[in-house]
């Protein structure tokens, strides 16, 4: 069962709304193209009937530049390379929004998932589902602005 990416919900009047069930149950609407998605089959060396399913959200950019540290954003324009890894952790105590992801480069916050897509990553997060996450893109669009995209791989 292949899941949408999450640019098919960003031009949503009401990504606030945006739950695990909803994002679920719009899986039966043909909201996406099949270009939206990429699906591995993975045959195991080891049992050649068990297949793992794994898919990429693609296309998160990053978000809350504007409010980090002197020394972050530094860090963001010199250390951070397209492919490098990145993991999340909850961060359940943030008085905005329990379910805030934040996402850090060795060990370093460099922002968070957007808050209308951080529900559903924070379930498959919690459920063990997320394999690795990686940088694919980073655009210095001045001093103050710099977009950094990561892809989600997962299995199901």
């Amino acid at each position: 069962m292949a899941l949408p990416t999450f640019e098919a919900f960003s031009s949503s009047k009401d990504n606030k709304s945006l739950t695990a069930e909803n994002l679920s149950a719009s899986l039966d609407e043909e909201i996406i193209s099949d270009n939206d998605i990429i699906q591995d089959d993975c045959d195991s060396e080891n049992d050649e009937d068990h297949v793992i399913d794994s898919y990429s959200i693609e296309g998160i950019w990053v978000t809350g530049y504007r409010h980090l540290s002197d020394y972050q954003k530094k860090y963001i324009k010199e250390d951070i390379k397209v492919g490098d890894y990145v993991y999340l952790r909850n961060e359940y105590d943030n008085p905005v929004d329990n379910n805030a992801l934040i996402v850090l480069h060795e060990g370093i916050r460099i922002g968070y998932i957007q808050a209308h897509k951080a529900e559903f990553v924070l379930e498959l997060l919690r459920k063990g589902k997320i394999g690795h996450i990686c940088v694919t893109k980073i655009d210095i669009c001045d001093k103050d602005d710099v977009r950094i995209n990561i892809d989600i791989y997962y299995q199901d």
